[in-house]
């Protein structure tokens, strides 16, 4: 499937395990055409290999600045196998809430309620364990959910002037 979305000119992606995601920079007026033409040779690919593409579970955003949004145009659906995919205010991807402005304030509130909950589980066993352990168990429980910046710098483009120049329409299939 690389091979199929390398061919679609300013498409970059990422996978992993059975996550294909698919983004391009909105620096042409034809981005979301390109993107659309992408979809449908990926699910071409996909029906040629005898692999189904379920729209329903197909994610979109639009990322970038708040003054570079209202500068670009207004993206409201992408098409999938011929289904109408909506444009979300966040997606979550690998375990991140990301946002349309990148602000992680979503990302942020779900990991502060998940640790909550898990650390208020640790008083189940917290007669059972020293002080010492149980510090290192809840350490170990926040600090493996921030992953943000391993996100980031592996899966988004590394110019910075490169990404603060567009916005990106973002999906997750």
């Amino acid at each position: 499937m690389a091979n199929v979305i390398a061919q679609c000119s300013q498409v970059h992606h990422a996978q992993y395990a059975d996550d294909t995601q698919l983004y391009i920079a909105l620096k042409c007026v034809g981005a979301v055409n390109v993107i659309n033409d992408c979809f449908r040779s990926v699910h071409g690919w996909l029906d040629a290999n005898g692999l189904c593409l379920n729209p329903d579970k197909t994610e979109a955003i639009v990322i970038g600045t708040g003054a570079r949004q209202r500068l670009e145009q207004t993206v409201s659906a992408v098409t999938v196998a011929d289904v109408s995919v909506p444009i979300n205010a966040t997606v979550k991807s690998l375990g991140v809430t990301i946002d349309s402005t990148l602000s992680f304030d979503q990302h942020v509130n779900n990991v502060c309620k998940a640790d909550y909950h898990h650390i208020r589980a640790l008083r189940h066993i917290r007669r059972c364990i020293s002080t010492d352990d149980a510090k290192a168990v809840a350490s170990a429980m926040v600090s493996s959910r921030l992953v943000i910046r391993f996100y980031l710098e592996h899966h988004w483009p590394t110019s910075t002037k490169y990404s603060r120049s567009y916005s990106y329409v973002y999906f997750k299939i």
